[in-house]
Order: structure tokens, then sequence, then C-alpha cells
């Protein structure tokens, strides 16, 4: 179940890659591995919650509802930090030739 979520991921990263022009390169390819790491984790914490709810007494529809609204935020937080350390990797000045930021990017 919590796997079921990779496909959706691996689409949205070929579609991203495709509307920009770029190919699937090595630090692309890391990237998209990158993406389905945080995907199954968020899964996993949202699975998890609700499972805690449902042993608290929750029915199923109810503990999905609170689950997604108050593990939101974390989840949001975790994507937009892992997609800043992406960009920022990403718009150094010679990023595209180089399959891993140097020392004087991290500046």
């Amino acid at each position: 179940m919590v796997a079921g979520i990779i496909p959706f991921g691996v689409f949205g990263a070929v579609l991203a890659l495709a509307l920009t022009g770029y190919s699937l390169s090595f630090t692309a390819t890391i990237g998209v591995i990158a993406l389905i790491g945080i995907e199954i984790k968020n899964s996993i914490l949202l699975v998890d919650f609700t499972e805690q709810l449902r042993r608290e007494g929750m029915n199923l529809h109810d503990a999905i509802e609170k689950a997604g609204e108050v593990r939101f935020l974390p989840v949001l937080l975790t994507s937009v930090t892992a997609i800043g350390g992406c960009c920022r990797w990403r718009s150094s000045a010679q990023a595209s030739t180089r399959p891993w930021p140097s020392p004087s990017s991290a500046g």
C-alpha cells in the first residue's frame, strides 16, 4: 500500500523533465531515487499515524482524515526542505557539468 505512491512520483519526475527539456541524466536519476525515498517516508508516517488513531478507537474514515490534517505540515516541510536542497545544488554555477556539488557551492 505504501509503495503504491511510487508510480505517481516517477510519473511527475518524468513529466517535469519532459516539460523543462532535460534528459534523464545521472543527476536526475539520483533526484528521482531521493524523491522515492521521501514519498515512502511520508507514506509510512501517514499510515502509522492512521493506525495509531485506529488503536485509540477512531473509525477508519475519521482516522484517515485526521492523519491527513495533523501530518500535512510535517510532510510538506520535509518535502520543501528536500526540494530546496536540490534547487540550491542545481542552481550552482556549473552544476550541469559535474555530477556532485563542489565544496565551494556549499557556502
